[in-house]
């Protein structure tokens, strides 16, 4: 009987975790308990680290951690927690629509070595097929459209370190714009079809989401540092967080094509995102803002500024359907063991041999009269290889395929934030329209733009950046009209 007890308060314990989010100088702790396919929140708490303690410091950060889950009746469960925007690297790819579900991961692999800004081997890489935007990246060719996260490995040691010196085990590292697009889809507030912005403002950074649906399409990672004080010193963080979220939006629907953003929530911890929602509001009267509460839509314990914990609840949300987050750098999906392509085109060779050894005997047998039962059994030899050797040439298909199709490939994604980072800022200027066009022959791209700016200096200082980053640049003409906003040249 006692054996029975000690193995149903293990099982009953293990359905209990804490989802952590650690934001600046904040950690924020929601304690859930999961039962069947559901998860409810037993407790939520929030605990600011000391201006002395440095938030670099893993060793430190954990203790603090320690204590507070302790103190908040929260220990001894095991944590998921989250990677900032800021410290992964997302990245849409193609592959061959004849690469199978179990060849995903290697196929993965093999192709994002080439397009990261660092080492592969000093990576953790997870992917995911179903929870994008498939109009981001749609192929042309009918193939699988993934999207691919890597982070560091300093960064996922970082976590695991906290987890470890807080004395618990660290059982998910997911990524933080998909906890907040949980914690808004649990909300029930958003439609199918429906384009929205999601703007999670954090002390050091400012995630920005742009989402068709609950399928995320697009994110950046903003840093701008909020101002601390009362409301009056927030006024020029509101200025540059409104800039980046409409540089953003603009951004993305130009290069898009897209049609206008219908909704933005925003969600954050520094007291100023109902400012924010009200300011942004006023500014885009396209566009409808509101601050997102989950406490509206969620059955959860009286706590102040739920806004605050959304990347929290979202975290713990998403055990309700079996790790339904679709990026987790403990345990993230790792390739199958590579095909030694070296041995499988020896086999082919051999095969390919062994076909043509088989034809000589078999004409030889021919030209012998009497020797019918010869003539069969060649035959019959003949038509066995050939059933296995269709299958060795699908492999050497493929593999060209492959080749070719890497061979091709252009780093799009690095290309735009290299244009992005260059361009004039959206207080300097904003893109009106832009065009492409490639030459079959040099396969050179021509990218033809038209933007408003402020003054003539602007146009100076872009040609004089974009030539330096080995852009060729070569402006047209244009003209002094002053549109609504206080743009002057086009």
């Amino acid at each position: 009987m006692s054996r029975f007890w000690d193995m149903f308060l293990a099982n009953f314990k293990s359905r209990r975790f804490v989802a952590v989010d650690v934001d600046g100088r904040f950690l924020r702790m929601v304690h859930a308990e999961q039962s069947s396919r559901q998860v409810r929140v037993l407790r939520m708490a929030a605990v600011s680290l000391p201006e002395s303690l440095d938030i670099a410091d893993a060793v430190a950060v954990g203790q603090l951690l320690g204590e507070a889950l302790k103190k908040n009746k929260m220990g001894g469960e095991p944590l998921l927690m989250n990677v900032p925007r800021g410290q992964a690297v997302l990245k849409t790819i193609s592959l061959p629509a004849q690469v199978g579900r179990d060849e995903l991961a290697g196929m993965v692999q093999y192709q994002v070595e080439k397009e990261l800004p660092f080492r592969p081997e000093e990576a953790v890489i997870d992917f995911t097929v179903d929870d994008h935007a498939h109009s981001v990246a749609q192929p042309s060719d009918g193939g699988t459209s993934v999207l691919v996260a890597a982070v560091r490995l300093p960064v996922v040691e970082h976590f695991r370190q906290i987890a470890a010196s807080a004395g618990v085990k660290l059982m998910r590292l997911g990524l933080r714009p998909y906890a907040n697009i949980r914690c808004l889809g649990a909300c029930g507030i958003t439609k199918d079809a429906e384009g929205s912005a999601l703007v999670y403002v954090g002390s050091e950074e400012t995630e920005i989401n742009i989402l068709f649906g609950q399928s995320l399409a697009f994110s950046r990672s903003a840093a701008v540092k909020v101002a601390d004080g009362n409301s009056d010193s927030h006024g020029e963080s509101v200025n540059m967080l409104i800039a980046e979220i409409v540089r953003t939006i603009q951004s993305y629907q130009t290069s898009h094509g897209i049609a206008g953003i219908d909704r933005a929530f925003i969600a954050g911890g520094t007291g100023l995102e109902r400012r924010l929602a009200d300011e942004l509001s006023r500014r885009s009267a396209s566009m409808k803002c509101q601050l997102l509460d989950p406490a509206g839509s969620m059955k959860l314990p009286h706590c102040e500024n739920i806004s605050a914990f959304t990347a929290a609840l979202g975290l713990a949300i998403s055990q309700a359907a079996d790790g339904e987050l679709p990026f987790d750098f403990v345990n993230p999906k790792r390739p199958v063991v590579r095909r030694d392509m070296k041995q499988i085109r020896l086999a082919a060779k051999i095969a390919a041999a062994a076909v043509l050894l088989a034809a000589v005997l078999g004409a030889n047998a021919m030209y012998i009269g009497g020797k019918r039962d010869e003539i069969k059994r060649q035959t019959s030899v003949l038509e066995n290889l050939k059933k296995e050797n269709k299958a060795r040439e699908a492999v050497i298909t493929r593999a060209r395929a492959i080749e070719t199709w890497t061979n091709t490939g252009r780093g799009w994604l690095d290309q735009w934030a290299t244009l992005n980072a260059l361009l004039p800022d959206a207080r300097q200027g904003y893109l009106t329209g832009m065009s492409f066009s490639t030459n079959r022959d040099t396969r050179n791209t021509t990218i033809d733009f038209r933007i408003r700016l402020r003054d003539a200096k602007t146009i100076d200082k872009m040609n004089e950046d974009l030539i330096a980053a080995g852009y060729m640049f070569k402006p047209a003409g244009h003209n002094q009209t002053t549109d609504d906003h206080g743009y002057i040249i086009e």
